[in-house]
């Protein structure tokens, strides 16, 4: 397959996690959304079950609602906690993560990705969520090669979310993303350890 690797290595090392650039004033066209979900389905998917359900919350009441479940969770107060303590980039991390946190009702679209369980079964997670997030990924992958950025974000409260959207009883939720077109042009590759630090050939060492 004659694939221009530079673009693809390119999508692939600076696809970020987009908190405090989204622009929250510019709405996002629902075919973008459909498109995007369209492409996420192609991904790898455990026993071919396409468990994956996706509800894109653009309603201003029910993206109210979900971020004031958000906010008053126990995680928001532990990130508060925890930053004022903190400096430096773990400082700049958690001031993003709260700032995303009180401005997530903002969003133009809030992607809800939940994993359905069969009628009656439980299945264990590698197998509940294995597909979910391949499929989160590529459309994180096909939102930034469109000019949108996201994050995916803990549904802490999971059952008032749920009520919110009217989810059924066993679709779980696997994460929420907000979803916006992106500010700035900036996005590069992270810093991550170096490969043979993580990457081990026939055993661990």
């Amino acid at each position: 397959m004659d694939l221009d690797l530079e673009t693809v290595d390119r999508l692939l090392t600076t696809t970020r996690a987009v908190r405090k650039r989204l622009d929250l004033a510019r709405p996002v066209p629902p075919e973008v959304i459909t498109e995007c979900v369209r492409l996420a389905t192609q991904a790898p998917s455990a026993a071919d079950m396409q468990n994956w359900r996706w509800v894109a919350v653009t309603d201003e009441r029910k993206r109210a609602a979900i971020g004031d479940i958000h906010r008053a969770g126990g995680d928001a107060t532990y990130v508060r906690g925890l930053l004022a303590e903190a400096v430096g980039a773990e400082r700049r991390r958690l001031e993003s993560a709260l700032y995303l946190t009180d401005h997530l009702h903002e969003a133009p679209v809030i992607m809800l990705v939940y994993a359905l369980e069969p009628d009656g079964q439980q299945l264990p997670p590698p197998v509940l969520y294995g597909s979910v997030f391949p499929a989160m990924w590529s459309f994180q992958l096909a939102l930034r090669s469109r000019g949108l950025g996201s994050t995916p974000m803990w549904v802490e409260n999971e059952k008032a979310v749920n009520e919110v959207v009217g989810a059924p009883a066993t679709a779980r939720a696997a994460a929420m993303l907000p979803v916006a077109y992106y500010t700035g042009e900036t996005f590069k590759p992270a810093v991550r350890r170096p490969v043979d630090e993580v990457l081990f050939w026939d055993g661990w060492s």
